[in-house]
């Protein structure tokens, strides 16, 4: 006997990620400044790194210097299960990077990317605190975004420039492309409210209305 043999199907359910609104992402890498950071080049590079590769936290927290070729713009990203990849750079990211190092006073090619006033690796706990700042100073602290938000916001926009869900599985170091299909449902599901927010609906209905009356 099934004791679950007349409980009805229930449909399952997903959240779509957040993401940042374009203005905001694009705004929000230059939000730390001298006046209210004295590591504020480190910072916004860290979120602009966040924003252009759609690195996860982890991945970006273990970059060292001798990971980056900027020759050929590029960083060797070591993602789960201590899998390879490639991430490549546009030239305002290699630029940002570049400035960046310059602040540093000691240059260590073995030595991480990301470090803090005692030149030792930058903690996971230290970059959230960066990004949870940042969202605050851009007045985004209400919607509980996190460093992973950064991460979906560079995948979304990825996604619509590009149409090309397997080169944002690749980009991210998915394994399965299911888990990259949600980034389409995003697409979809913006769509459906276009459709739905279209004035002429209304008059649709208004006029039908009408009619139905003068019947």
């Amino acid at each position: 006997i099934n004791p679950a043999k007349n409980i009805p199907y229930i449909e399952p359910t997903f959240r779509l990620p957040k993401y940042l609104k374009l203005e905001d992402g694009i705004r929000i890498q230059k939000i730390y400044n001298l006046s209210n950071s004295r590591y504020y080049r480190r910072n916004n590079t860290i979120l602009s790194l966040f924003l252009n590769t759609g690195l996860r936290l982890s991945e970006l927290a273990n970059i060292k210097i001798k990971d980056i070729n900027f020759e050929k713009k590029l960083i060797l990203i070591i993602g789960k299960g201590k899998k390879e990849r490639v991430v490549y750079l546009n030239n305002n990211m290699v630029k940002l990077i570049k400035e960046y190092l310059t602040t540093r006073k000691v240059i260590d090619f073995d030595n991480y990317l990301f470090v803090n006033n005692k030149n030792t690796k930058l903690s996971r706990r230290s970059i959230e605190n960066i990004c949870s700042k940042a969202f605050e100073l851009a007045g985004l602290k209400d919607y509980n975004y996190t460093t992973h938000t950064l991460r979906h916001t560079a995948a979304t926009y990825m996604y619509k420039g590009t149409k090309d869900i397997l080169a944002v599985k690749e980009i991210l170091g998915h394994e399965r492309l299911g888990t990259t299909m949600i980034y389409t449902h995003i697409e979809n599901e913006e769509l459906k409210r276009a459709v739905e927010r279209n004035p002429l609906n209304n008059f649709f209905a208004k006029d039908a209305d009408v009619g139905e009356r003068r019947q």
